[in-house]
C-alpha cells in the first residue's frame, strides 16, 4: 500500500516525526478531507500498528464488518447513523481503552465529519473524552500521547497530486488531571480547544470558503515565484509547507483587513486562470521563456514518437487495471471525498493482481531462472514507463502550443507580470513577518 500512495501522490513531505513517542500508547488527532485515504496516509508512513476509527454505517454488512476489523478499524457511532445505537459506544470506547493499555496506537478523526475544505472543522469532544477514559482507566498512569496530525493535500481527489504530512508534539493530558478530577466537562472542553489550536497550526487553513480557489491559484502561480523571487530569500521561509502557510495566513488577515482589495486581485487572478484553461496552457511553461522554442518542441515530438511504441505496449498490460479505479469510483461515489479512497484502493488491488497474473505467465514462458524472476518486473516497469511517458506527452502538447502561438502567450506573459507586481503589493510583507515567525519542525 506503501507503493501505491507513492504512485498515487507525485509529491510527499513529512515534518515532525521526532514528536512521535517511542513505546507509549498513542491518539493521533488527525483532520478528515479525504475518507479513508487519510488513515491509509498516516498508517503507511509510521512504524506502529495502528487501529482506526471509522463511522459506522461503513460497516453495514456481515462481510463489510469482517474485513473491516481485519484492517483494525473499529466502528463509533455518531448521531447521524441512530440515537438508538449511541450506546454502544460505551464498548468502543473499552475497547480502545484496551488497546491503549497493550500500547497500541489510534487515530481519531477529531472533526467527527468528513470535509473536503482547506480548513479546521470545529472539533468533537469524543477525542478528550476517549483519552482521559482511558487515562482513568489506569488512574492516570498510562502516560497516553496525544499527538496532533495535520493532513494536507493540494487536491485530494486528483491523481499525481501532492501531500504533507505534518505531527506536533503531543497535547500534554497531566495539565489537565487536576481540573479534570474538579470537573471532567471543563477539562474536557479545555483539553479539546488546546487539541484544535494545536492541530490548526499543522494545516493550511483558510478562514473564509470564497478563497478557496484564490489560494489553490496562488500556491501554483505565486509560490514557484517567491521561491525564486530575489525579494525573499531563503531566510524567511524553511519548508514548501511553511511558505504555503505563510500565503493563506496573508490571504486570511486581508480578508479581514482589505477584503474588496483581495477579492478584486482573486477575480484578476482567476481570469488568468480561466483563459489558461480555455487555451490548454500551463503556468509553469509561461513563466519559462524557453518553453515555446521550436527546435526544442521538435526533438520533444521525435522522442515522443521513439517511446510510443513502448508506451503502447504497456497500455495493453495496465490500461485495465488504471482505468477501472476511475469507473468504479464515478459509479459508487456520492461524495467527493471517497473518491480518492475507492480510486487507489481498487487500483492497488487490481494492478496487484494484474502483475501477479502477467508475472507467472511470462515466467512460464521463460526458459531459465534469471528471466523468470525478472518476468515479475516486466509490467511494472512498463507502467512506471507509461506514467513518465503520458506526463512528458502532456508536457510537450503544451509546449507545441506556446510554440506557435507566441503572440497569445506574450499577451498571457504580460499579464502574469502585471499580476506578481500586484500580489507582491499586496501580499509580500505579510508573508515575509509570517514565515520568519513559524519556522518548520522536522
Amino acid at each position: 500500500m506503501r507503493t501505491a500512495v507513492r504512485v498515487f501522490f507525485k509529491e510527499i513531505s513529512f515534518s515532525g516525526y521526532r514528536n512521535i513517542p517511542n513505546n507509549k500508547p498513542i491518539i493521533f488527532a488527525a483532520n478528515h478531507n479525504s475518507a479513508f485515504m487519510d488513515a491509509i496516509v498516516v498508517a503507511v508512513f509510521i512504524e506502529p500498528q495502528i487501529h482506526f476509527l471509522t463511522r459506522s454505517d461503513v460497516f453495514n454488512t456481515p462481510f463489510k464488518n469482517w474485513i473491516l476489523r481485519k484492517m483494525n478499524l473499529i466502528p463509533i457511532y455518531r448521531l447521524q447513523e441512530g440515537a438508538e445505537n449511541l450506546h454502544k459506544n460505551q464498548e468502543v470506547f473499552a475497547e480502545c481503552y484496551r488497546l491503549l493499555k497493550d500500547n497500541k496506537c489510534l487515530i481519531i478523526f477529531s472533526e467527527g465529519i468528513c470535509i473536503q475544505e482547506k480548513r479546521l472543522q470545529k472539533l468533537k469532544k469524543g477525542t478528550a473524552r476517549i483519552a482521559f477514559g482511558a487515562e482513568l482507566s489506569t488512574n492516570f498512569n498510562l502516560d497516553l500521547q496525544v499527538v496532533p496530525v495535520g493532513i494536507n493535500y493540494n487536491k485530494p481527489s486528483q491523481f499525481r497530486s501532492n501531500l504533507h504530512l505534518r505531527f506536533a508534539s503531543p497535547v500534554e493530558l497531566s495539565n489537565y488531571k487536576e481540573q479534570f478530577q474538579q470537573d471532567e466537562n471543563r477539562a474536557i472542553t479545555a483539553f479539546t480547544r488546546e487539541l484544535e489550536d494545536a492541530m490548526r497550526k499543522e494545516i493550511l487553513h483558510l478562514n473564509h470558503k470564497e478563497t478557496d480557489l484564490f489560494y489553490d491559484q496562488l500556491a501554483e502561480l505565486y509560490y514557484p515565484y517567491l521561491t525564486t523571487s530575489t525579494s525573499i530569500g531563503s531566510e524567511y521561509y524553511k519548508s514548501k509547507f511553511e511558505l504555503l502557510r505563510a500565503i493563506s495566513d496573508a490571504v486570511n488577515e486581508l480578508m479581514e483587513q482589505q477584503q474588496d482589495a483581495i477579492r478584486l486581485m482573486a477575480e484578476k487572478t482567476n481570469n488568468y486562470f480561466s483563459d489558461l484553461s480555455r487555451l490548454r496552457l500551463k503556468d509553469k511553461f509561461i513563466s519559462k521563456p524557453g518553453s515555446g522554442n521550436k527546435i526544442w518542441v521538435l526533438i520533444h515530438l521525435v522522442l515522443a514518437l521513439v517511446g510510443l511504441p513502448l508506451h503502447a505496449i504497456s497500455l495493453v498490460f495496465n490500461y485495465l487495471p488504471y482505468k477501472i479505479p476511475y469507473k468504479i469510483a464515478k459509479k459508487t461515489c456520492k461524495h467527493i471525498e471517497f473518491v480518492a479512497s475507492v480510486i487507489i484502493g481498487s487500483a492497488a488491488f487490481l494492478f496487484l493482481f494484474s502483475f501477479l497474473l502477467w508475472g507467472i505467465l511470462f515466467s512460464v514462458l521463460a526458459t531459465t531462472l534469471a528471466l523468470k524472476i525478472a518476468a515479475f518486473f516486466v509490467v511494472p516497469l512498463l507502467g512506471l514507463y507509461s506514467l513518465q511517458y503520458y506526463s512528458f506527452i502532456k508536457n510537450s502538447a503544451i509546449r507545441w502550443r506556446i510554440a506557435f502561438n507566441k503572440s497569445t502567450v506574450a499577451v498571457l506573459q504580460a499579464r502574469r507580470e502585471e499580476l506578481l507586481k500586484e500580489l507582491d503589493t499586496l501580499l509580500l510583507d505579510k508573508i515575509k513577518s509570517r514565515s520568519k515567525s513559524t519556522p518548520a519542525s522536522y
